[in-house]
């Protein structure tokens, strides 16, 4: 009898959803943990802020923006990163006619460094853009190969994140996934996967250019871009190489929910994890009626605006409901959901028992049979809507909490889901130990 050979999307939910804690003490650990390179030259590079909107933007979605000095985690980017490790690469990729430059972003020095000035003699395709890079050896030391799940739904958020501050200008926005058709990569994908590409050609467009020298040097003679070896699962050597070749997934913006939305740029400074030294707790706090209705509207917005909104869900509970949103649906019951037991860890530091609600993203099974590319977007996009969420919890003075040290289990077994997987969650509430955090 000739069984089925699971697909590698079923392989890597199995391997890094249900499996994923079981399987962790088998990991190989990277003993080195960022992507290496030599600069084209010894000058640093900053935001040309000439090029207002462009500036503005990336201070949005790279830039460490506050500390909170009672967090653990105390430096902050507006866009939630696990662990605050920000281990995604950002490279401004600049392709004319004659010339190909590649810009890393050093975020510790807020500066960028040119690492790419060649000749474009092979004629690769003029663009803009800005990659989203995983850097499998920077993620790897702390998490493994779980960590290209935690890049994705860091990914996730830096997206959306861009797309709100693009809408909130009046700036399109376009966003590809998968594939590197037309892009001059020189290092090594299976160490460094490209996980997003931002058309940024509306910016180049200015007539001012997006980077300006700060400071410069004497040129060298050549100039390398590589990553840390990690030698990982084959599992996902292989998904990334059925990722590198895939065609091009373009996605717009799902922004029409946020017209209304003021301040939007205050709030997304305001959102915070919120946790002290001791942990994090919460007060009992009930939403309002009418705040709760508007988030399970923009909850259903957001699935019906996504081009993959059929493959996903979004749960919304309270401790008296738990609410089920589809594109086209909405179901409520009454069901109790123990908020402390969907933690799987760190429950010394973390106690959810008062939170006011508890969201969680889920993907259909079905994701199973399409392509690896449809996979990874259903993952970032989960992010997505997390962020989105979190951001509207946070006006209404919530602190919101992204969290993946979850019991995806007990969830899924708890819910009686059994044809969805539980993607991302997020914890809501009136926290205990707020932390007053100033500004950079």
């Amino acid at each position: 009898m000739n069984v089925p050979i699971p697909s590698l999307n079923e392989q890597m939910i199995n391997r890094f959803t249900f499996n994923r804690y079981r399987l962790i003490s088998s990991e190989v650990m990277p003993r080195t943990s960022t992507i290496r390179y030599t600069k084209t030259d010894n000058s640093m590079y900053v935001l040309n802020h000439k090029n207002k909107n462009f500036a503005i933007i990336m201070k949005q979605i790279m830039q460490y923006v506050r500390f909170e000095l009672e967090n653990p985690y105390y430096l902050h980017t507006v866009c939630p990163s696990a662990r605050g490790f920000n281990s995604n690469k950002f490279f401004i990729y600049a392709v004319d006619e004659t010339k190909i430059n590649i810009f890393v972003y050093d975020l510790e020095e807020n500066r960028f460094y040119l690492v790419c000035d060649e000749e474009n003699s092979s004629c690769y395709p003029c663009a803009t853009e800005l990659l989203i890079v995983y850097d499998r050896g920077k993620i790897g030391k702390k998490y493994g190969d779980f960590g290209f799940i935690l890049s994705l739904l860091d990914c996730g958020h830096v997206v959306h994140q861009y797309k709100l501050i693009c809408k909130s200008m009046n700036i399109h926005s376009q966003i590809m996934y998968g594939g590197i058709d037309g892009l001059y990569i020189p290092w090594e994908l299976d160490k460094g996967t490209i996980l997003a590409r931002i058309d940024l050609k509306a910016f180049a467009l200015q007539g001012e250019g997006l980077v300006t020298q700060a400071f410069a040097e004497k040129k060298v003679d050549t100039a390398e871009i590589w990553f840390e070896a990690h030698h990982g699962e084959v599992l996902l050597d292989s998904f990334i190489k059925k990722l590198n070749q895939a065609e091009l997934l373009t996605d717009y913006a799902i922004l029409d929910i946020y017209t209304e939305m003021t301040g939007l740029t205050e709030i997304s400074l305001c959102r915070s994890s919120s946790q002290s030294g001791v942990g994090l707790s919460f007060i009992k706090y009930e939403l309002k009626e009418d705040d709760l209705r508007m988030l399970l509207f923009q909850a259903q917005e957001l699935l019906g605006l996504s081009h993959i909104g059929e493959k996903l869900r979004i749960n919304i509970i309270s401790p008296q409901k738990h609410y089920r949103v589809l594109a086209d649906s909405m179901t409520a019951e009454d069901k109790v959901m123990d908020f402390n037991e969907i933690i799987h860890d760190s429950k010394e530091y973390i106690d959810v028992t008062n939170a006011t609600l508890v969201i969680f993203t889920e993907i259909h099974e079905k994701i199973q049979d399409d392509s690896e590319c449809t996979y990874m977007h259903s993952v970032i996009q989960s992010a997505e809507f997390i962020h989105s969420l979190s951001l509207r919890l946070t006006q209404y003075g919530l602190c919101a909490r992204p969290m993946k040290n979850i019991d995806e289990i007990y969830i899924r077994n708890r819910a009686g889901h059994n044809e969805w997987i539980v993607s991302y969650l997020l914890i809501a509430g009136k926290s205990t130990c707020y932390s007053l955090f100033n500004t950079f």
